[in-house]
């Protein structure tokens, strides 16, 4: 294997990786921001009052939550165009190989 196949291979597991912590992250993320909103759920004046006094962390928070969709986003379609580009180099080496038929660990 080459060693551009190797590294691209290696940028995929690192983007896979970010990936899932990434996805955990938000999710812990949520149920804390979930958990803090529903504390004074069952009284209905103080629950409107930490709301308000919340907004702007809330507000930030949907700022990020977008910002971090954006980055997920991108990280899915690197990963997509790793894979293929991983793909074209194995089928072109393989065709390198038919062409002139080396076996794959044959040394000079």
């Amino acid at each position: 294997m080459s060693y551009r196949i190797n590294k691209f291979k290696e940028r995929l597991e690192y983007l896979n990786e970010w990936l899932l912590d990434t996805l955990n992250y938000e999710e812990h993320k949520s149920l804390s921001l979930k958990a803090t909103l529903d504390v004074y759920e069952d009284q209905p004046l103080v629950s409107f009052l930490y709301k308000i006094y919340l907004l702007p962390i809330l507000t930030i928070s949907f700022f990020s939550k977008l910002k971090n969709r954006y980055y997920i986003k991108k990280c899915v379609k690197e990963m997509a165009l790793i894979r293929k580009k991983i793909e074209d180099q194995e089928l072109y080496s393989q065709k390198i190989l038919k062409k002139y038929k080396i076996k794959k660990n044959e040394e000079n």
